[in-house]
C-alpha cells in the first residue's frame, strides 16, 4: 500500500505542480495577449505616423518639384533674354562703331571745310585790307590834288 499511497502522493504533487504551471501558463498567455495587443497598437501607431510622414514628404516633394520646374522655366527664360540682350548689345556695338567711323569722317570733312573757309576769309580780309589801303591812298592823294 505504501506504493499506492506514495503514488497517490506523487499524483497529488504532480497535480499540484500541473496546476501551478497551468496557472503560470495562464499568466504568461495573458501577458502575451497584452503584449500582442500593445505590439499591434504600436505597429498601428507607427504605420499611421509613417503614412502621415509620407503624406507630408509627398507634399513637400511635390512643392519642391513645382519650384524646380518654375526655376528651370525662369532659367530658360533668363538664358533666352540673355541671348536677346547679347544680340542687341552686338548690334549696338556695331552701330556705335559705324557711327564712330562716320563721325570721324564728318569731323575730318568739317575740319577741311573750316580750313578752306579760313583760307577764304583770310583771302577776303587781304582783299578788304588792300581795298581799304587803296581807298586811303586815293583819298589822301585826292585831298592833296585839290
Amino acid at each position: 500500500m505504501t506504493d499506492l499511497s506514495t503514488m497517490e502522493q506523487r499524483l497529488e504533487d504532480v497535480t499540484a505542480q500541473a496546476s501551478y504551471w497551468k496557472g503560470k501558463l495562464r499568466i504568461i498567455e495573458k501577458q502575451m495577449r497584452k503584449l500582442e495587443k500593445e505590439t499591434k497598437e504600436e505597429i498601428s501607431q507607427v504605420q499611421n505616423e509613417t503614412k502621415q510622414k509620407e503624406m507630408v514628404w509627398n507634399e513637400e516633394s511635390d512643392s519642391l518639384r513645382r519650384q524646380i520646374e518654375q526655376l528651370t522655366h525662369q532659367l530658360i527664360q533668363a538664358n533666352a533674354d540673355k541671348k536677346e540682350l547679347q544680340k542687341r548689345l552686338d548690334f549696338n556695338q556695331q552701330t556705335f562703331h559705324h557711327m564712330n567711323i562716320v563721325l570721324r569722317h564728318n569731323l575730318k570733312a568739317s575740319q577741311e571745310v573750316c580750313k578752306t573757309n579760313n583760307e577764304i576769309i583770310g583771302a577776303l580780309m587781304k582783299q578788304f585790307e588792300a581795298g581799304n589801303q587803296s581807298e586811303k591812298t586815293g583819298a589822301s592823294s585826292g585831298a592833296t590834288g585839290k
